[in-house]
């Protein structure tokens, strides 16, 4: 069974069904490489620098530098993952998350290089509705 969607364990809930489902068809060491890129998802834990995640989460921070439409439709969707969440801390705790990402570089490789401005004028257009709407 899966935590919310605002839990705090996502990564390692999904790292766990993996090696409960998928996991048995593969050898350990493939288990285990899966399970690394699986938990490097987490933006909350430090990033190793190596080649594979970086790549990884490039690819899960695209969105982030998408044609606003697109940024719009995704954080639309993120409020409505998070609906049980009422208002006040759903603005507080996701412009928290937004002002986090704009504090360090969003993209690792040279392959997202281009979506580092983007991203952050997305970014900062979605704190600025936050903030408006309070």
């Amino acid at each position: 069974m899966f935590t919310s969607p605002w839990g705090k364990e996502n990564e390692l809930e999904s790292a766990r069904f993996f090696e409960r489902t998928a996991g048995r068809f593969l050898t350990p060491g493939a288990v285990a490489e899966v399970v690394r890129l699986i938990l490097a998802t987490d933006f909350r834990r430090p990033r190793t620098g190596e080649p594979d995640e970086a790549l990884l989460i490039d690819l899960d921070f695209s969105i982030l530098g998408a044609p606003w439409p697109e940024y719009d439709a995704y954080h639309h969707a993120v409020r409505r993952e998070y609906g049980a969440v009422p208002d006040d801390a759903y603005k507080a705790g996701r412009s928290a998350v937004l002002r986090r990402f704009l504090s360090a570089a969003l993209f690792a490789t040279g392959h997202f290089a281009t979506l580092e401005q983007p991203a952050r004028r997305n970014i900062q257009r979605e704190l600025e509705l936050l903030a408006a709407s309070s």
